[in-house]
């Protein structure tokens, strides 16, 4: 001794006398009256020192004393973003439970449901204004609603004892309404429908349309059932919605569920229109209309008649609705076949709940109608000369009159115009106008005049007369070899006619330098007349190929082309020579001309060459004159 005391906390700062700490007189004894973790946990240094000691390094001595404080406090037990107490939904997703503890002491923890079921949790650090936080973590992937339950958090402390808390986990389950998405019901008919729902009590049921409005029909809204006393078709499919609703979700944007049905209605097939008789005239076509509303659609549609009629057709096709259908039947060309002027007509609609069936009477009547065969325009074109028959042939019931107007084209007394009757099959009558040999005079209109009780008809016809082109050349022609003619070709007949010249070849003669044609009027200009090239017969064709009868659209003819070419002595080499006295000698003169010339020998008399002596015979013995005709030469 003597020995003085001092204390020191965990930080080094020397401990003195406070609310916090207490020492005894000797101050070798230090109380912690309210030991606190953050300030106490880990321990403090005593320094014992006697400042007589002669060696300083040893006049102090340090002795540590550790402190451990031990914080068993459960913080709290919670889901984040909640109180202690949570209700959620079921299907939400990575649900977390969260125990929070403090302490120093937590060696482990446990998480139980309802107090029997184990948990598996994860331990955590978790940095927060105390130390020694740790969080013991629950999450739930996906929310059932058997995770109903109290769950407890227990935390186990070494030596301190198990410390836990709880938080109820409410699991609603909202309400999911269900139907059959389909419905089929005949319509007129009564229909019930219920729907079912699942998820927590209570659920009221609503019936509406689709877009919202009510629905005027008996509605349980605790069992969800509809009631339909009598169904009826309005437009398309009849789509309903069922509400289910659970007034008591706490979530309400969840609290209502839908479910929606398909209605079709069927309907057996209908038809709309009375079976009222029909009357029509022979040869026109009978359009049937009928409008049948079925649903679905008819699969079979067979129209008939009695007898067969088979000139018909038919169409199908939807109007005004899904379920009214338009049914065409179509009787072309109606006509009397062995005696029968009327039919039976039936449509036999058939689906798949029912059948329906219409038939009507038909009668035809026949006034007059012309069959004879005429273009539109009544044109019949004929050949002056040829022999003609104007055909006038009417179908009609009863068989119609039939005549030819003839007292106004006064034919009346023509001995070469004849009337025939017949009659081609029943209710037709044929009656033809022959002529044996027409003229230009019998062009004109002609009319046929058929009648009987159900009406009057007249047939139009125009008879146009052609007359054929003919053609002639006056007489022959002659010209002089250079100089300019003019061939002409004349021509009768209905117009339009057109000229061709063809040369004494027979070949046809085209415009050019040596020749000027007028295809309208007929004249061939030959510009310079030679001899070799244009003396001979050249011949004129006129054609008109309107002309119905082939075999007169043209004609032709002929004319002698006549080119004179006066004589002329053509210059030939002349060698001149002595010879002996009884020498053969031939003399040679080439000369040309057209007709031939007559040529003779002579000597002239003089040395003007101005006269000329014949050469007699006696005097030349074997004087031999001779022509070799070459061409013109």
């Amino acid at each position: 001794p003597p020995i003085k005391f001092e204390w020191y906390d965990k930080r080094g700062r020397l401990i003195n006398e406070s609310d916090h700490y207490r020492v005894n007189g000797s101050g070798d004894a230090l109380v912690i009256l309210s030991a606190l973790y953050g300030r106490d946990h880990g321990g403090v240094m005593c320094k014992a020192t006697n400042s007589d000691i002669v060696n300083a390094t040893q006049r102090a001595s340090w002795a540590p004393a550790n402190v451990n404080v031990l914080v068993p406090t459960i913080l709290d037990v919670s889901v984040p973003g909640s109180g202690q107490d949570v209700t959620m939904l079921v299907g939400s997703r990575n649900v977390s439970l969260i125990c929070a503890f403090h302490g120093t002491s937590i060696v482990t923890g446990a998480w139980t449901r309802d107090g029997d079921v184990t948990v598996a949790g994860t331990w955590r650090e978790r940095r927060g204004p105390r130390p020694l936080s740790v969080e013991y973590g629950l999450v739930i992937s996906v929310l059932r609603a058997s995770d109903k339950g109290i769950y407890t958090c227990t935390a186990v402390g070494y030596g301190v004892g198990n410390f836990s808390r709880s938080l109820y986990l409410n699991v609603q389950v909202p309400p999911k309404a269900s139907l059959p998405t389909a419905v089929t019901v005949i319509e007129n008919t009564a229909l019930t429908l219920r729907c079912n729902a699942t998820g927590d009590q209570p659920i009221l049921f609503d019936w509406m349309t689709t877009d919202g409005r009510p629905l005027p029909f008996s509605v349980d809204r605790q069992s969800g059932e509809l009631r339909m006393a009598s169904v009826q078709y309005t437009s398309g499919k009849l789509t309903l919605v069922c509400h289910a609703t659970n007034p008591d979700l706490a979530n309400m944007s969840v609290g209502t569920s839908t479910a929606a049905v398909v209605i079709t209605v069927f309907i057996i097939p209908t038809f709309q229109d009375q079976q009222v008789p029909v009357v029509t005239a022979e040869g026109s076509d009978v359009v049937l209309t009928l409008e049948l509303k079925a649903n679905p659609s008819p699969h079979s549609v067979v129209w008939s008649t009695d007898p067969l009629f088979a000139g018909r057709d038919s169409a199908f096709s939807a109007q005004t609705s899904a379920v009214t259908h338009r049914l065409t039947f179509t009787m072309h060309n109606v006509s009397v076949r062995a005696g029968n002027t009327s039919y039976t007509v039936r449509c036999k609609a058939v689906n798949q709940y029912g059948s329906s069936e219409w038939q009507t009477r038909l009668a035809v009547y026949a006034p007059p109608v012309a069959l004879s065969d005429y273009d539109s325009s009544g044109n019949v074109s004929h050949v002056a000369g040829d022999r003609a028959t104007l055909v006038c042939e009417f179908r009609g019931v009863p068989t119609p009159n039939v005549t030819w107007s003839i007292t106004a084209a006064n034919l009346t007394n023509r001995p070469d115009v004849s009337q025939l009757q017949n009659s081609s099959s029943p209710y037709t009558q044929r009656l033809s106008l022959v002529f044996l040999s027409l003229s230009k005079g019998d062009h004109g209109y002609y009319m046929c005049n058929a009648s009987n009780a159900y009406g009057h008809s007249t047939q139009l016809v125009h008879l146009s007369v052609q007359e054929p082109p003919r053609a002639w050349i006056s007489g022959n022609v002659t010209v002089t070899e250079g100089s300019p003619t003019r061939l002409q070709c004349e021509a009768t007949g209905d117009p339009p006619i057109t000229f061709e010249w063809y040369d004494k070849h027979g070949q046809l003669i085209n415009e050019s330098n040596v020749y000027r044609m007028n295809g309208l009027n007929g004249t061939l200009d030959i510009v310079s007349a030679r001899f070799d090239r244009d003396d001979g017969k050249f011949m004129c064709r006129v054609r008109n190929d309107e002309i119905v009868n082939a075999s007169r659209r043209q004609s032709q003819a002929s004319a002698f082309l006549s080119v004179y070419v006066p004589p002329s002595i053509l210059p030939f080499p002349v060698q001149v020579r002595s010879i002996p006295v009884g020498t053969f000698l031939t003399l040679q003169c080439v000369f040309r001309g057209n007709p031939a010339p007559d040529v003779t020998w002579c000597r002239p008399a003089d040395a003007q060459r101005r006269l000329c002596l014949p050469l007699p015979d006696r005097n030349c013995t074997g004087l031999n004159v001779t022509k070799h005709a070459r061409s013109v030469v």
